[in-house]
């Protein structure tokens, strides 16, 4: 409704605007600027807002998933290492400190 009404709009001002008619032509568009085009501006400028807003969101997602993608990593080999101490453990503890 917003975006058909400023094509209305901008072809009545198209085809307006070369006529010599003077304040007229350019009271009938503000009127209907005044009308609809405020609302199709700023419906308009809130679309780019959210896009610009989604787009830094989306950065700081991306960075997020990174960090955990290192903690996983960090987390795996720290278990490696504590599955290697215990193999070492078992190895060298005699049997009888394990069966009490």
């Amino acid at each position: 409704m917003v975006f058909g009404n400023l094509s209305k709009l901008c072809t009545f001002y198209r085809e307006n605007s070369y006529e010599m008619e003077g304040m007229e032509t350019d009271l009938e568009f503000l009127k209907l600027f005044s009308v609809d085009g405020v609302w199709a501006l700023l419906s308009v400028a809130l679309i780019f807002y959210i896009l610009k807003n989604q787009e830094r969101r989306d950065e700081r997602q991306d960075l997020r998933e990174q960090n955990y993608q290192q903690v996983i990593l960090d987390l795996t080999e720290s278990t490696k290492d504590v599955l290697e101490i215990k193999q070492l453990l078992q190895r060298h503890l005699p049997e009888k400190q394990e069966n009490p």
